[in-house]
Formats: structure tokens, C-alpha cells, sequence
């Protein structure tokens, strides 16, 4: 009698921790086929005009300025700043793709904050 309570208990606890195992990794074993393969396809859709939102990017982290006036600062290509609010864990030369979010061009350069995707 008390296994036929205890069933249901059981399956609904491992569908819940089932879940929480997935939630909250930003890492993929999957690449994803980005749709710029280098900061400098990408900045050439910004200069175009492009609509890049939602895109996703792949480039080389040339230069880290962690205390930006805009933030946590990756510049990549010749006027491209990824900017986040917090250290993504990201070493000067890494490869990363992101998906990109709001994008604003100012003084002649783009802040382009992301969402990251992974870090090579």
C-alpha cells in the first residue's frame, strides 16, 4: 500500500531533477553554424545596415578591457566592442560565438551586447 504512494513521489522527483540538470548551461557539445564566421563579415553587415540581431558570431577576442566606460569590453575586429555587464571567463586570443542583441553604433564604433553561445 505505501509502495503505490511512493511511485508517483519517486517519478515526479526525477522528472524535476531531470530538468534542473538541464537548465542554465551556456555550453553545447553541438557547433553551430554561425552566420558570420568572422568579425569582419560581421562588422561589414553592420556597416551595410543588415539587421544582425538574433545572428550569431564568431571571432577572435583581440583586446579585453574589463572596466570599460561601457562594461566588460571585447573588441574584435577594427571597431566591434562585445560588451556584457560581468566577465564571460574570456582570455585574450579565445574563439567565441555569440548570439548578438541590441547593436548601436557610436562615434563611428559598434556596441554590440551578446549572449554567448561558447568559448574555443
Amino acid at each position: 500500500m505505501r509502495l503505490r504512494r511512493l511511485i508517483p513521489t519517486l517519478c515526479a522527483c526525477l522528472v524535476f531533477v531531470g530538468a534542473l540538470s538541464s537548465c542554465g548551461n551556456k555550453e553545447t557539445t553541438e557547433k553551430i553554424v554561425p552566420d558570420y564566421v568572422n568579425a569582419e563579415l560581421f562588422e561589414s553587415a553592420l556597416n551595410a545596415g543588415e539587421d544582425t540581431i538574433g545572428k550569431t558570431v564568431c571571432f577572435v577576442a583581440d583586446t579585453i578591457k574589463p572596466d570599460s566606460a561601457f562594461g566588460f569590453n571585447i573588441w574584435a575586429g577594427e571597431h566591434l566592442n562585445f560588451i556584457s555587464e560581468t566577465n564571460p571567463g574570456v582570455k585574450e586570443g579565445d574563439n567565441l560565438t555569440v548570439t548578438v542583441g541590441e547593436v548601436e553604433n557610436f562615434l563611428g564604433s559598434w556596441l554590440i551586447k551578446y549572449d554567448l553561445i561558447y568559448i574555443d
